[in-house]
């Protein structure tokens, strides 16, 4: 919400949040009111806004996890990929989907860590249980040679 800056929201229903500001609950934290933090996410929001990020994190997510799967079909791989385009997680399972955490227990984690390190080794970084992020940074080229780099490991790793 503030690019890094530590700041979080207090959000409720109306009958909930006027205990709060009737004084009749107290609410208190070390970084309430502090100026660069509040200007941070202020900065950050303007950006989001004007620059449709959301939609471009969507369609650029969108775009690697098919790509992704599109890599698993051409190397015979059962790489799964399942999320929400900006983060999503990738498993290799013969399960059509994880959809709990007993599911994630049955991904086969040498296959996994064969990814990772291939992927880390080639450049790219993902979070070492298959955890995969966008961000606005991010450009089609990137996602692009992600894609290949996929396609690469999956061929010549295993």
């Amino acid at each position: 919400m503030a690019s890094g800056y530590p700041i979080s929201a207090l959000v409720g229903k109306a009958h909930i949040m006027k205990l709060i500001t009737e004084g009749r609950v107290i609410h208190a934290g070390t970084m309430n009111s502090n100026n660069p933090c509040i200007a941070a996410a202020m900065a950050t929001i303007e950006i989001l806004e004007a620059e449709k990020t959301h939609d471009k994190l969507y369609n650029l997510g969108l775009r690697l996890m098919e790509g992704i799967r599109e890599a698993a079909r051409a190397t015979s791989q059962n790489l799964r990929v399942q999320g929400m385009g900006p983060m999503f997680q990738t498993g290799f399972s013969d399960l059509e989907a994880a959809v709990d955490y007993r599911d994630t227990l049955a991904f086969e984690k040498a296959k996994g860590g064969k990814l990772v390190a291939g992927l880390q080794n080639r450049g790219i970084r993902i979070i070492g249980r298959g955890l995969w992020y966008i961000s606005n940074a991010h450009t089609e080229a990137e996602i692009d040679q992600a894609i290949a780099t996929v396609h690469t490991v999956l061929r010549e790793d295993f």
